[in-house]
């Protein structure tokens, strides 16, 4: 008989902002402030590791005017 494991341990990491493929920075846009991200010091952290990557772009959609 298969023992199953089904525990996980779920790390993840959430940014929303501008990406620049040339520097590797996220940068967001907060109320008071910008914040910039390093995107590659975040993926050194999964190195070797088994990884799901998303990635979503968001564009707003035309208005119709009458």
């Amino acid at each position: 008989m298969e023992e199953f494991n089904l525990a996980k341990k779920v790390h993840t990491v959430n940014l929303k902002g501008n990406y620049s493929y040339i520097d590797g920075i996220i940068e967001e846009e907060t109320k008071t402030d910008i914040e910039r991200y390093d995107l590659n010091s975040i993926l050194k952290s999964f190195d070797g590791r088994k990884v799901k990557i998303s990635i979503t772009e968001e564009d707003e959609l035309p208005q119709i005017n009458e």
